[in-house]
């Protein structure tokens, strides 16, 4: 008995960190055919719905660990309504399976937060990357800080594009057969 206790608490943590990893995640718009359940689709390290201000202070580090050298008054651009805009039309490019890999971008947001220009760093292929640099030079972003002042400066937009799986890997077809009773 004290083992199926154990196995339902594990599975009860279990549930419940999924759920919290699921605060930093975008959710399909409508869920597939022939199912009731709305998957995540596009995971990201800070809450996707913030902007930079409304992080915290881990959260911002996070966020400022992609960026070389900031000083201690310095703030990378980055996106005015959050990651979430732009992380819904990664995950429209994704479900088009036009390849899987690092996708890494860089946008040139002026002062004023107003995007300038894009560059490829890493990418899987030409069409993932015209559709990428679209979403981002499309967001509004608050601009950079440099000393405390707004500045130019590089968003930097790096995930790893990942092909979509509906099914199960590795599932065996016996775990399909309904029990046989036994007389």
């Amino acid at each position: 008995m004290k083992t199926t206790a154990k196995a339902g608490m594990l599975s009860l943590l279990w549930v419940a960190s999924a759920m919290a990893a699921d605060v930093y995640s975008v959710r399909e718009e409508v869920p597939e055919t022939g199912s009731n359940i709305i998957k995540a689709t596009v995971h990201w390290p800070v809450p996707v719905n913030k902007a930079y201000a409304q992080l915290n202070s881990e959260e911002q580090r996070i966020v400022r660990d992609e960026y070389e050298r900031l000083g201690v008054r310095d703030e990378p651009p980055y996106p005015r309504d959050g990651m979430a805009p732009i992380l819904a039309d990664v995950a429209r490019i994704q479900t088009r399976n036009l390849g899987t890999g690092l996708l890494h971008l860089a946008v040139r947001v002026d002062a004023r937060g107003e995007p300038q220009g894009v560059v490829v760093l890493a990418s899987p292929g030409m069409a993932i990357d015209h559709a990428a640099a679209f979403a981002l030079m499309h967001a509004r972003y608050k601009p950079a800080l440099c000393d405390g002042a707004p500045c130019a400066g590089d968003f930097s937009f790096r995930y790893k594009l990942e092909t979509p799986r509906n099914f199960l890997v590795g599932w065996h077809p016996v775990f399909w057969l309904v029990p046989q009773q036994r007389d």
